[in-house]
């Protein structure tokens, strides 16, 4: 099983569980869930937004050579 899958999932339990079942914004459940998908339970907070930078870095190099393909 895929663990960033789980902690995805698990972002949505978790908020509907903690807003009392109430229906919450697309954008908020999402939001959290892709934010934490990629958070390391073993990690300190600061370990973390290490890693969430790295990953931002790439996937901003990943969207620019898309957007220079698409450019040509």
């Amino acid at each position: 099983v895929n663990v960033t899958t789980l902690m995805h999932e698990a972002s949505h339990a978790l908020l509907c569980t903690n807003s009392g079942g109430a229906q919450n914004p697309p954008w908020l459940d999402e939001g959290l869930a892709c934010y934490f998908e990629c958070w390391d339970m073993r990690a300190s907070k600061a370990q973390n937004a290490r890693i969430r930078d790295a990953l931002s870095q790439r996937m901003d190099m990943l969207w620019n050579a898309i957007l220079s393909n698409d450019r040509a």
